[in-house]
């Protein structure tokens, strides 16, 4: 190509034509041509218009480099004081790359609807050899043919094209080949890198919401199983008084199950409202073995939200844990409280006489189930933590406090 635009014309020398020469006829036939009945607007020439059109962008890109080109040739010859016309030029630099902006159009539709399998590095591999073999001794042999048409020259036999052609030329058109081609098939790799990517966190998305849903349906019916064994319990001691009661309190158990099963969220009012009906309804069935403290922060607790029936599953097996075969009353402690725009639930308990820590694999699983809640939903930005405090031992769940309420 070097070679060829060394061979240019200077301006108003005979034999070379311009482009620029056909733009009279070009203008008087537009003008003498029929108005059209309605002129559609012509289409927004933006970058998202571009990005979404990739063979104009091709296009686009290749003008920009046969430009470029062009004038980097054209500062070259006037230091050298060989002048030449930049128009000629641009004209040769295009239909010298014309070959090369073809492979370009033709290595994106190739590489848009390429499988997965077109996508691997040998297919790859085997494929920059087959345009090598094909495309590259034809691209060759076109740039002699297009400079002897370009410059009017006569077109020699055939066998001059058998020739070995011009070694250095020979190189860098390769160099050039080769970079179009690497472009393309890089651009293609990344594209397919982020499709599996994008598809990789789609399912993990969907398998991280298939998970919750099955905890989540996991706490729905256990509360009513407990609850019905306790009333079961009252109707058989004959405290039928209590029996009514704790009936009311499973209404409204009943009720903010419906809901939870409805939403994925609640507010943290309504979570509070589930645990002091559980805790209230629990009180009546064990009576002062179960002691339960409140300690809320005067917050607008409605305004803001949490899981769905977050507490529960561990709150229930801390009771049956607490009081099944252990003479010791069970003190527990619930507080809410507002820390560094997060949302911090603390439970103190009392522990057997002599026990220290979570021996029990029973309450531990309940801990562990929401733990995994918490991270699938806010991920690093939830915790739990576990320690004594003051002979209690102390659980404190954190979360994110993010606003939005019962609609």
């Amino acid at each position: 190509m070097a070679s060829h635009a060394r061979q240019m014309p200077k301006p108003n020398q005979p034999g070379s034509f311009l482009l620029i020469d056909f733009l009279p006829a070009m203008q008087q036939t537009t003008l003498s041509s029929p108005t059209p009945p309605s002129i559609r607007p012509a289409p927004s020439f933006t970058f998202k218009y571009v990005a979404r059109h990739p063979l104009l962008l091709v296009v686009l890109l290749w003008l920009v480099v046969v430009t470029l080109a062009a004038t980097i040739n054209s500062s070259d010859q006037a230091r050298n004081g060989r002048p030449t016309d930049f128009m000629a030029g641009l004209q040769l630099f295009w239909l010298l790359m014309m070959p090369l902006c073809g492979l370009s159009i033709g290595l994106t539709l190739y590489f848009r609807r390429a499988s997965a399998n077109a996508l691997r590095a040998r297919n790859i591999v085997l494929l920059y050899f087959a345009l090598l073999l094909l495309f590259f001794p034809a691209f060759i042999y076109y740039e002699i043919l297009a400079a002897k048409l370009f410059f009017k020259e006569e077109i020699p036999p055939l066998a001059i094209f058998l020739r070995k052609p011009n070694g250095p030329e020979c190189w860098i058109d390769g160099m050039v080949f080769s970079a179009v081609y690497v472009v393309h098939a890089s651009y293609a790799l990344w594209r397919d890198a982020k499709r599996r990517m994008q598809a990789l966190h789609a399912a993990r998305h969907d398998n991280l919401a298939l998970r919750l849903s099955l905890l989540q349906g996991q706490l729905e019916p256990r509360f009513l199983l407990g609850s019905l064994d306790g009333i079961s319990d009252m109707v058989r001691d004959a405290e039928r008084a209590q029996a009514i009661r704790a009936l009311a309190r499973l209404s409204d158990l009943l009720r903010n199950a419906l809901r939870a099963s409805q939403r994925d969220w609640l507010s943290v009012a309504d979570e509070i409202g589930f645990l002091r009906d559980y805790l209230d309804l629990q009180t009546l069935r064990l009576g002062t073995r179960l002691q339960v403290q409140w300690c809320l922060e005067p917050n607008p607790w409605s305004g803001y939200i949490c899981p769905a029936l977050l507490l529960h599953q561990f709150i229930e097996q801390l009771i049956d844990d607490g009081t099944r075969d252990r003479p010791d009353d069970l003190a527990l402690t619930l507080g809410f409280t507002l820390q560094s725009g997060n949302v911090s639930i603390q439970v103190k308990h009392s522990l057997p006489t002599g026990h220290r820590g979570y021996g029990s694999a029973a309450l531990l699983g309940p801990l562990y189930a929401t733990r995994e809640r918490l991270q699938i939903l806010y991920g690093s930005a939830a915790n739990i933590h576990t320690g004594m405090c003051d002979d209690l031992m102390c659980v404190t769940f954190q979360f994110p406090a993010q606003e939005g309420g019962d609609d």
